[in-house]
């Protein structure tokens, strides 16, 4: 586990990221967020209101955590795929617009142009640094 505190709007928010191939319970979750590869490089969309980041959004009713996420990649990215969970953070709630008035360009990038770009929310790096450490051992 890895856990850092952020300053999110006027509070402080404490933030984990918990390596698990198991989600918390559904009711729990208000959206995902993941991480597509090819190669040796992982796709990130570069959103007019906050630059670049993951594909993701708000889960819609009635609809599953890996459901969603493959909506957003296709809807985000125009990419299509297998999920695979390598864990989740805890103690974020992130809100999003609608896809289709933000998204500026998506790229494929390798992980050491990652760290120089993404500078979207604080719970990014504890993302980068566990996701690329799994999918390197892979």
């Amino acid at each position: 586990m890895t856990t850092t505190y952020v300053n999110w709007g006027e509070s402080r928010v404490k933030l984990t990221w918990e390596k698990n191939s198991v989600l918390p319970p559904y009711d729990l979750i208000t959206s995902v967020h993941g991480f597509c590869f090819r190669e040796d490089q992982l796709l990130l969309i570069d959103l007019i209101d906050r630059r670049w980041d993951f594909p993701g959004g708000h889960i819609e009713p009635e609809e599953t955590p890996e459901e969603c996420f493959k909506r957003e990649a296709l809807e985000e990215g125009y990419i299509e795929g297998e999920c695979e969970l390598l864990g989740y953070i805890t103690g974020g709630n992130i809100q999003y617009q609608d896809p289709d008035e933000e998204i500026e360009e998506i790229a494929w990038k390798n992980s050491d142009e990652i760290s120089k770009i993404i500078h979207t929310y604080p719970e990014d790096q504890i993302i980068i640094e566990n996701l690329i450490s799994n999918y390197e051992g892979n």
